[in-house]
């Protein structure tokens, strides 16, 4: 309901650049978003931006399953981690479809956590596969492989960086809430 509602007035916006004033009644009603009671309100703000980087940490347990099968030199087992991590970053992006923009017209951090985990999935595509191809292709330790090990990291850095600065830059718009 609420996101129907919230997508409605998000049409009338982007069709005319502005939309009609919702009644503090609406507001209330679409803003309780706690009706869970598990103590998140998506409309606090550091509630709100921890909900969104716990579901891009989610990547940790992935990189986990990968370092784990990259140690244990089994690149079949790396192949299989790589596919699942790219359907696992599909189930991510639902989940912060689902969060939504925050106060349902703010997207500045929703859109920097869409965009870091469309970088793990480019990464995917090319960083990863590529290097898992190398060392199965035993091309472990070369310098070859080093640059593309390289080239994943500074990669995840930066990625995590500017979601990191969005971040912050979120709350600090948001303190005196």
């Amino acid at each position: 309901f609420k996101n129907k509602v919230m997508g409605f007035f998000d049409s009338i916006k982007q069709m005319f650049g502005w939309s009609p004033e919702m009644s503090p009644e609406l507001k209330q009603i679409l803003w309780d978003d706690d009706d869970d009671n598990d103590g998140v309100d998506l409309n606090d703000p550091t509630d709100y931006n921890d909900e969104i980087i716990m579901t891009t940490n989610q990547v940790g347990n992935n990189m986990n399953d990968m370092n784990a099968a990259m140690d244990a030199n089994d690149f079949a087992k790396a192949e299989k981690v790589r596919l699942q991590w790219k359907e696992d970053l599909k189930s991510y992006q639902k989940e912060i479809d689902e969060i939504g923009a925050f106060r349902w017209n703010d997207r500045m951090l929703l859109d920097a956590a869409t965009s870091f985990l469309k970088s793990w999935d480019n990464l995917m595509d090319n960083g990863y596969k590529t290097l898992i191809e190398m060392r199965t292709a035993g091309k472990r330790w070369t310098p070859e492989e080093q640059a593309q090990l390289k080239a994943n990291n500074d990669e995840i850095q930066r990625f995590t960086a500017v979601l990191n600065d969005v971040g912050d830059e979120f709350l600090e718009k948001y303190e005196d809430d």
